[in-house]
């Protein structure tokens, strides 16, 4: 069966596709080949500084300017219209700040293997879990942003909130450096534009990692596209950018969401997506078991598959 042919009884859905750090929306071009070529709308957006947009990273502030655009977007359906939104990877902080703002838009919430925060678990509690992981892995210390220890200090949440909501992006680095033998290259770079003695501002993949940890599993050619077009993401450790994730359960409670697990994920572990299911319940949960992080070019068939089969019961 040719799952890309749409019949005259079947509805038309838009899905919203959100990506996530230092992408845009040019990692989803299979996805919405597949989903356009069935008759359905697909819009994927760049976030603000990522993919073509035209804003420079030095001109966000706070995390709501890095997803106004989506913000835009939705503002500016019609009433009537609810679309599919998805997001990938830390795409899904954006997806969980639009159904915070426009619930009543969003038929379905869809995150594919992406950070998924709620009313009872906000990003810090998400980003205290990779630390854990992190601690019970390195047993070890280290000099990072002044003097970080990834020990009990972790456990005990010692740290800052601002830091702790930054240090969720460089989890998988820390992972690498500390995990002997692994033969996995930690290249990631940091920018530090407020002083060398203060958080990164910002951070880049670079292509041994996304190699490692995010391409694995997918075309070369994907990875190629990738190093050619992937951009700095900006951090936000800031307070007034933790305060604009947190969420309602009157808002972010109403609208319905699927989790849609990446099996083979390295760069957001199987264990860290079971547990923020555990610990924040989407109505339903899929796994594509040979996908790596980027979903989208590694099993794209069977993601638009599985949004098929969702968009169906949802909308």
């Amino acid at each position: 069966m040719d799952l890309t042919k749409k019949t005259t009884n079947e509805k038309q859905f838009h899905f919203v596709l959100v990506h996530g750090s230092c992408h845009g929306g040019w990692c989803w071009y299979k996805l919405i080949a597949l989903l356009q070529s069935a008759g359905h709308r697909a819009t994927a957006l760049d976030l603000a500084a990522a993919g073509l947009h035209p804003k420079k990273m030095e001109e966000l502030s706070t995390i709501y300017d890095y997803m106004e655009p989506l913000m835009e977007f939705m503002e500016a359906l019609s009433p009537e219209e609810k679309v599919v939104l998805v997001g990938h990877s830390m795409g899904g902080i954006a997806v969980c700040a639009a159904m915070e703002k426009f619930p009543k838009k969003i038929s379905v919430a869809v995150f594919a293997t992406a950070y998924m925060h709620g009313p009872d678990l906000s990003l810090v509690d998400i980003v205290h879990e990779c630390l854990t992981e992190l601690a019970s892995v390195a047993h070890a210390s280290i000099n990072h942003y002044g003097k970080v220890v990834v020990r009990e200090s972790f456990r005990a949440r010692r740290m800052s909130s601002g830091m702790r909501i930054l240090l969720f992006v460089v989890r998988n680095q820390l992972l690498d450096h500390f995990n002997p033998g692994s033969g996995a290259p930690s290249e990631i770079e940091y920018r530090y534009d407020q002083g060398p003695d203060k958080p990164p501002t910002s951070f880049h993949f670079g292509t041994d990692y996304m190699l490692s940890k995010m391409y694995h599993l997918s075309p070369p050619e994907d990875l190629a596209l990738a190093s050619l077009l992937v951009r700095p993401c900006p951090a936000f450790p800031d307070p007034i950018s933790i305060k604009q994730t947190s969420l309602t359960h009157e808002n972010y409670g109403s609208v319905k969401r699927v989790y849609i697990i990446s099996g083979q994920d390295k760069g957001f572990t199987v264990d860290l997506q079971k547990w923020m299911i555990e610990k924040n319940p989407p109505d339903e949960v899929k796994e594509i078991p040979d996908a790596d992080h980027m979903v989208m070019l590694s099993k794209p068939k069977e993601l638009f598959s599985y949004l098929l089969e969702i968009a169906n019961k949802y909308c």
